[in-house]
């Protein structure tokens, strides 16, 4: 991830320097080639021909804000700052929504168990 914005960041400095007085500073992460918010629309358009490259069914927003959330918890991010990043009003929603455990995690889960009583 910490890829992708850092090659973002790029693209959007070279952006800055060919729109000159044309930009307008938003201080967003992805922005348009005059530096303003981009359109949902026009969002929805590149996920999808992502997707379609990808061999994914339908991408949306919020398959994204799921996925991002999920691996957020699975990588041990507090589930306070993950509810708090998503803007849910109390972390029951966060875990309610996102909290569901993957095969992988219930493994560990099972593994550290076992460990901590020696078997």
């Amino acid at each position: 991830m910490a890829a992708i914005l850092v090659a973002e960041r790029q693209i959007q400095v070279r952006a800055r320097e060919h729109a000159g007085n044309l930009w307008s500073e938003t201080g967003l992460v992805f922005t348009t080639e005059v530096g303003t918010a981009m359109d949902p629309r026009n969002v929805l358009r590149a996920m999808s021909t992502a997707a379609k490259g990808a061999g994914l069914e339908a991408v949306s927003v919020h398959t994204l804000r799921h996925s991002a959330a999920t691996s957020m918890l699975e990588a041990g991010v507090h589930l306070k700052a993950v509810s708090e990043l998503l803007g849910h009003s109390d972390i029951r929603i966060t875990g309610d929504v996102y909290g569901h455990v993957s095969p992988e995690i219930a493994r560990a889960a099972m593994d550290s168990l076992s460990k901590d009583l020696g078997l």
